[in-house]
């Protein structure tokens, strides 16, 4: 038998730093920035179409591309394009050109929008390389 002696809940916050604090802030809100984004796939899958492509622009991409659901794509060719890699089989492509607050969600049924040239450029010369899409 090992006897251990352990901190109060009132020793372990006296410990938490501001930091931390901010920490589990980022965290939450990248948590509730996926859930929206989670809530945007339930509507189009409601109107029975499946989310094919998500155009974000570079600082949102970096808030979410650490999280567990997110597969990279390994190739450098395809990141100089935009492309980004995968969520929930919805590919993710970025357009700088997109405010922080802004996000396009495509489905199979849509045609991506021509305010995007790179990404609708960068969707056709990959898809001779390899099936991208869902």
């Amino acid at each position: 038998m090992q006897k251990a002696k352990i901190k109060s809940i009132e020793q372990i916050k006296k410990t938490i730093t501001k930091e931390d604090i901010d920490a589990a802030k980022r965290n939450i809100a990248i948590e509730k920035l996926l859930y929206f984004i989670s809530d945007l796939f339930s509507i189009t899958e409601l109107e029975n179409k499946i989310v094919t492509d998500i155009i974000m622009n570079k600082n949102t991409f970096n808030e979410i591309q650490n999280v567990r659901d997110f597969n990279p794509t390994t190739k450098k060719s395809y990141v100089k394009r935009g492309y980004m890699g995968m969520i929930w089989s919805a590919n993710i492509w970025i357009e700088n050109s997109l405010k922080d607050n802004d996000l396009q969600i495509y489905s199979n049924n849509d045609e991506i929008d021509i305010d995007f040239p790179s990404v609708v450029k960068s969707k056709k010369i990959l898809k001779l390389d390899v099936d991208i899409s869902v």
